[in-house]
Formats: structure tokens, C-alpha cells, sequence
């Protein structure tokens, strides 16, 4: 019997350890022009100054990317679209689970 609620203790625990493991967050935006204009097609490059890694999105037909499940810490996001000026945001701060 002991063990049986010792197994049920450690298995309602479990989800609570896996969920506090979490380390990661989302970056997301919106990419217009100087007029305020969409700009589908748009390369975003978001770059983890702390280890290098380096992940690429395109915009959607709506001007919109989504980056989830990037580790925390500090990223530098570039955005590309030919005949634009490239544009280039550095130390953007990403916390645990947020977006």
C-alpha cells in the first residue's frame, strides 16, 4: 500500500518537475515599412548572442513571424527584404516563457 501511494505522489509531481524545465520562450512581430505598409516575403534572422545559434523565418502574407521554443537569453533580429533597407535590433532580452 506504501508503495502504491508513493508511486501516485511521484507520478501527480512529475508534470510540475517536467513543466519547471521549460527554459525557452518566443519571439514574434510584425514587419511594415516606413508607411506602415506589410511586408510579406521578409527574411527575419534572430541570432542568440551568448551561444550563436541562429534561427530564420519569412514573414507571412500578413508581414508576421513567430520564433518559438528558443532558448532564453539575448538575441540580435535582423529583418532582409530585397530593395529594403536591412534592418537590425540588437539586445533583445527573451525570459522564460515569454513572447
Amino acid at each position: 500500500m506504501k508503495r502504491a501511494v508513493l508511486c501516485l505522489v511521484v507520478a501527480s509531481l512529475l508534470p510540475v518537475a517536467l513543466a519547471a524545465q521549460a527554459v525557452t520562450g518566443t519571439i514574434l512581430g510584425l514587419i511594415t515599412d516606413a508607411t506602415g505598409s506589410v511586408m510579406p516575403g521578409t527574411t527575419v534572422t534572430l541570432t542568440n548572442t551568448g551561444t550563436g545559434q541562429v534561427r530564420s523565418v519569412t514573414t507571412d502574407a500578413n508581414g508576421e513571424y513567430t520564433v518559438p521554443s528558443l532558448p532564453t537569453g539575448k538575441y540580435t533580429v535582423k529583418a532582409e527584404l530585397s530593395g529594403f533597407k536591412t534592418v537590425t535590433v540588437p539586445d533583445v532580452t527573451l525570459g522564460v516563457d515569454q513572447h
